[in-house]
């Protein structure tokens, strides 16, 4: 880090490098911009205050220090690094595939479940296991079934009395 005050004179370069000059032309700051320019190290220059006049600080950070930190990583550390990357996503996706499948049996059996009718032609009711969403979706099956079963009773009832009161009117 330095700066170069109006007159083009280096001031308070740390750490001290020989190869700066006491006084800077103009000439001599557009060759050291041109050489610094995408090179190690990486080099901020920004002129002092509101006035251009007043001169220029430069700041040089080696190149290390600004590269990102998987860059730093030593190669045998960098193979380490992909295979646990790999396990990470490896495990998300098996977790995944298992919960998936685990959905899709609970849904299947709620599926069966509908189409195992009983004598009056009513789906059978299902065990629920878990309060889920899954499991509110068979308590509420559960519910349906119970509330067919109930409607169904004094429908068939009256039908029965219907039919009895046909039979002996006409006999």
């Amino acid at each position: 880090m330095f700066w170069v005050n109006e007159a083009g004179q280096t001031q308070l370069p740390l750490p001290y490098h020989e190869s700066l000059p006491k006084q800077w032309s103009s000439s001599y700051t557009a060759e050291f911009i041109k050489k610094r320019y995408g090179n190690d190290p990486y080099t901020v220059i920004t002129f002092i205050g509101t006035d251009k006049k007043q001169g220029f600080m430069v700041i040089e950070v080696p190149e290390k220090a600004v590269e990102p930190p998987i860059q730093r990583l030593d190669p045998a550390y960098y193979n380490i690094y992909l295979g646990f990357v790999f396990i990470i996503v490896l495990s998300f996706i098996v977790l995944s595939l298992f919960f998936f499948l685990r959905i899709r049996k609970r849904l299947r059996s709620l599926q069966a479940a509908m189409n195992n009718k009983d004598e009056q032609g009513i789906p059978l009711p299902v065990v629920s296991e878990s309060t889920d969403e899954i499991g509110q979706l068979e308590q509420s099956f559960n519910q349906m079934v119970k509330q067919l079963h109930e409607s169904r009773g004094p429908r068939a009832a009256r039908r029965t009395a219907a039919t009895r009161l046909n039979y002996e009117s006409i006999a």
